[in-house]
């Protein structure tokens, strides 16, 4: 072989590889090994979080935005409470560790099953959601949805068991778990946990003597007697003091002094302004300004005229804030006569009234939209109502309550009927029958939903019932009231109505934003027997079936339209003319002065 091919043959003649050490690749391996194992253990080890910002929505729509969604078969009954505690925490978890209910949570169930182990009644079960917590604690909830609806209700158990106990008012604090000392009880440990708060609970105005145990009677009277110092009480002067307002208003008219805030900002403590002085001179003419000495600086809004708009705030239903924006500011510029007019007005339907009220009844002012029961000349009870449109708008009656009926049916009135349901039942019998709606013969009988029988309905031939139950219209309550326009109090399914300024939504009848608290105090105080409270009325609510209780003894009713009054204080009051009825009913005997601009 040549020297030349040797050469090539060697080129292409593999070189055989060292062979490597095995001991690093062995290192190598078991340090793998070992990170992985512990990234397991760890994983294991590690409770998933969860985050406020994501249980946030869920609390703030059950709560705030939308509380008829409330999701839960079980009450709240307390729910003005727990809205103000999660509104105060900024609506986070207050019983939940992550996904796991805290040590508090657990020590607050095994009391409240251990209070219920000592107490026949099966209420104190229901109060306290115990059978709900029972199925659903079986597993730790591991969904969002879950853990903010058991939250909510571990909240509103612990404040009817404070309520219960005569604990003092409490509020969960969740920023410290800690185990709590083997000296202290469960009980004591969760009060380390609470701080004081105000509750507004929704028995905040009852008559404790016959609703609440003995217990809580200090409390609630405490409560009562404030809202006696905040009611604006309508009955409660003589008829004269309005018509020395009537006076008063007229001279204001004729002397000239008065003249309108003109266009500008807003105006608060500390604004310097020549509308400032302008202001205090027209709080001066009204009685809302009232001082010793005159301001060093007229133009200078200072505490003292800050009291007189709060106080001329007040007199016409608005926010008490003491600022003089747009709204405050358009109501400074109703001149007086035309404030005359009013108040000569409401004098008109006062008279027309023709009898005092006693000391015992239920008044309901639709321009208010607000309803009072009052017990021997007392407040007890006040909440927000909804009236009727413009169109269907709510008469004005004297009446009396005669009957509170639990899960009412609903015979709907012909005219709602023909211009609302019956076209929606042509068009989906099944969709009305689902919502409990039913074709009832003048004999009572069932009828089927057919284009014959829907047109018999709308001739008024065959009845349109809705059965009482969750989806009826007037919700689980209605109160009796007689009257020639079938005008009735009743609950409502739309919740979200009661927190707009001006209710005018129904067809005539009254919907009441607190309805058990009514039935409760009413029922209590007709027929003085002790379980007629908020507890017995929401058992009752949620049966399925119909009940009626007549009381023993009538309760007056009044339904006002009252858009001027005075107060149990002395102050004439004005509320805005949702009707337009003021200029049909004033008396003609109030002119207008020729000085008047």
């Amino acid at each position: 072989m040549s020297k030349s091919r040797t050469h090539a043959f060697r080129q292409f003649t593999p070189i055989r590889p060292r062979r490597k050490p095995l001991l690093p690749v062995f290192i190598l391996g078991a340090l793998c090994g070992w990170v992985l194992y512990a990234a397991f253990t760890a994983n294991k080890s590690t409770v998933p979080e969860l985050p406020d910002i994501a249980v946030r929505p869920h609390l703030v729509r059950w709560l705030e935005e939308q509380p008829e969604s409330w999701p839960a078969q079980e009450p709240l009954f307390n729910r003005l409470a727990v809205r103000r505690i999660y509104r105060q925490e900024g609506y986070r978890l207050l019983w939940f560790n992550n996904y796991m209910l805290s040590d508090t949570a657990q020590d607050l169930i095994k009391q409240l099953n251990s209070t219920s182990s000592g107490n026949p009644s099966s209420l104190v079960d229901y109060r306290y959601h115990l059978g709900y917590f029972d199925r659903t604690l079986r597993d730790s909830p591991q969904r969002l949805h879950m853990a903010a609806l058991l939250d909510i209700l571990l909240t509103d158990a612990f404040i009817s068991y404070a309520q219960d106990t005569h604990l003092e008012q409490l509020e969960p604090r969740t920023l410290k778990r800690q185990a709590p000392p083997p000296e202290l009880t469960p009980v004591e440990s969760m009060r380390g946990e609470f701080r004081r708060v105000s509750f507004e609970a929704p028995l905040r105005t009852a008559r404790p003597a016959p609703i609440m145990s003995s217990k809580r009677g200090k409390r609630e009277q405490a409560e009562l007697d404030a809202l006696q110092r905040e009611e604006s009480q309508p009955f409660q002067r003589p008829l004269a003091e309005l018509e020395m307002e009537l006076s008063r208003y007229r001279n204001i008219a004729r002397s000239g002094l008065w003249k309108p805030l003109p266009l500008g900002p807003a105006m608060t403590v500390g604004a310097q302004h020549k509308h400032v002085g302008m202001l205090r001179d027209m709080l001066s003419l009204y009685g809302d300004y009232v001082v010793d000495f005159p301001p060093e600086d007229p133009n200078l809004f200072d505490p003292a005229l800050e009291k007189a708009v709060k106080r001329f705030q007040r007199r016409h239903g608005l926010r008490e804030d003491g600022v003089v924006g747009k709204k405050c500011r358009e109501l400074l510029n109703v001149g007086p006569m035309q404030r005359a007019f009013t108040i000569a007005a409401n004098l008109d339907r006062r008279r027309k009234l023709g009898k005092e009220p006693g000391s015992d009844y239920i008044l309901v002012n639709v321009p208010e939209y607000r309803l009072r029961l009052v017990r021997d000349e007392r407040v007890e009870l006040s909440m927000r109502v909804i009236v009727g449109e413009a169109i269907h708008q709510t008469p004005e009656l004297s009446t009396e309550l005669t009957t509170v009926v639990f899960n009412p049916n609903w015979y709907v009135p012909r005219s709602i009927a023909v211009s609302e349901l019956i076209p929606k039942a042509r068009k989906d019998p099944r969709g009305m029958q689902a919502l409990g709606y039913r074709l009832i013969s003048v004999e009572g009988q069932p009828m089927p939903f057919n284009n014959s029988n829907l047109s018999q309905a709308g001739n008024g031939k065959v009845h349109l019932r809705q059965d009482g139950g969750p989806q009826n219209v007037l919700g689980r309550l209605k109160f009796v009231i007689p009257n020639r326009e079938n005008i009735y109090l009743h609950d409502t399914q739309t919740r979200s109505l009661f927190r707009k300024k001006t209710r005018t939504y129904s067809h005539g009848c009254i919907r009441l934003d607190r309805p058990n608290d009514l039935a409760a105090m009413v029922l209590a105080g007709d027929q003085g027997q002790h379980e007629w409270d908020t507890t017995r009325v929401e058992e009752l609510t949620q049966a399925s079936r119909t009940k009626r209780v007549r009381l023993e003894q009538p309760l007056p009713v009044f339904v006002t339209y009252w858009t001027a009054w005075v107060d149990q204080d002395g102050l004439l009051h004005f509320r805005q003319d949702p009707y337009n009825l003021d200029s049909r009913d004033a008396n003609p005997q109030v002119e207008i002065h020729p000085e008047e601009n």
